[in-house]
């Protein structure tokens, strides 16, 4: 459940309602889900409510304890790999040899 909280604000009562003001007056054009509402309360961090400031920080908090609750934050390292090769991402398997 904390997963789909983290991506979706609609998820999050309590954040919704602490927040519901300033969303509509600073994210109103931002799609909800897939963490992009809380991708905008972040960028407008300076400009948030007391209380929806609050919220967000319980969520950053929340969020930094496990790297599966960031939405977009993962990295595919397998597609990473076939579109570059190997040996100009990754330390070269003779390093330290010579």
């Amino acid at each position: 459940m904390e997963k789909i909280m983290a991506n979706d604000v609609r998820a999050d009562a309590v954040l919704q309602k602490a927040c519901n003001t300033d969303i509509s007056t600073l994210c109103a054009d931002v799609e909800p889900g897939k963490g992009r509402v809380h991708e905008c309360l972040r960028n407008h961090r300076d400009k948030l409510s007391k209380l929806c400031a609050a919220e967000e920080l319980k969520l950053n908090i929340i969020q930094s304890s496990d790297i599966r609750l960031r939405p977009g934050f993962k990295v595919n390292i397998s597609d990473h790999a076939r579109r570059r090769p190997c040996y100009s991402c990754c330390i070269s398997p003779l390093a330290g040899l010579f």
